[in-house]
């Protein structure tokens, strides 16, 4: 109902203004447009370390690395923070 709909974004407002921070995700383009690279297609290369292990970057995303391997989840998640770090937002 119209009336769930105002309740939602209400509280989704609410959310948003008391909130720390707020990230929001794009599609891989808009990535390659800051420099970073892509799991696929022309830009490949989000991490040489994951050729190395054998993993796609599908499969590096599951939670699971961080039980299984945290040296290695920990290693991934550290190369992106930094390449989102350093990447200069563009006009998008």
């Amino acid at each position: 109902s119209q009336e769930d709909v105002a309740q939602s974004l209400a509280q989704a407002s609410e959310w948003l203004g008391n909130a720390d921070a707020l990230f929001i995700g794009s599609g891989a383009g808009m990535g390659v447009d800051s420099g970073l690279g892509t799991f696929r297609g022309g830009h490949q290369g989000v991490w040489k370390g994951l050729e190395e292990v054998g993993l796609a970057y599908e499969d590096i995303c599951d939670a699971k690395w961080f039980v299984e391997d945290p040296h290695l989840a920990w290693a991934f998640w550290d190369h992106c923070y930094k390449a989102y770090q350093g990447a200069t937002p563009h006009d998008g």
